[in-house]
């Protein structure tokens, strides 16, 4: 058994440790265009749903009330989403990516690639595709 923990803890840190060198290098990338890689994150899940509150996207990014309230005002400044209020109740406040927002969406897709490809070239695409299918199970595994 101490084996197989010793192993997990390695399978964990290794895929931790990937996980943060790449989004530091999208990142990066993304600061070019000036754009974060959590902003780019929040524009994608306002890209895909409707009538997304502040809550709703703080839970959506994992991050704290202030956090979102912050990376909000600062897509706001950039025109890339904008509030609204509900029509069923002027209380409840909404988030709506803009056509900025979009566009910014749109133009920064190929600097995600870009990273993905320099990351993953080194490996073969049947080794990507086994690499996939693990992480599918161990995902699909924790539902």
């Amino acid at each position: 058994m101490n084996g197989e923990f010793v192993l997990h803890e390695a399978a964990a840190a290794l895929m931790r440790h990937a996980v943060q060198a790449i989004s530091k290098d999208i990142d990066s990338r993304l600061r070019e265009h000036g754009l974060t890689l959590v902003q780019r994150r929040a524009l994608t899940l306002l890209s895909e749903r409707q009538a997304l509150t502040a809550g709703d996207l703080s839970l959506a990014l994992d991050a704290d009330a202030g956090a979102t309230t912050r990376l909000l005002d600062r897509l706001i400044a950039k025109g890339m989403c904008h509030r609204y209020r509900g029509n069923d109740d002027r209380r409840q406040v909404y988030l709506e990516i803009t056509e900025a927002g979009r566009s910014a969406l749109a133009v920064t897709q190929a600097a995600v690639s870009a990273v993905l490809v320099e990351w993953f070239s080194s490996v073969g695409g049947s080794e990507l595709e086994v690499v996939r299918r693990v992480l599918s199970a161990i995902l699909a595994a924790r539902k």
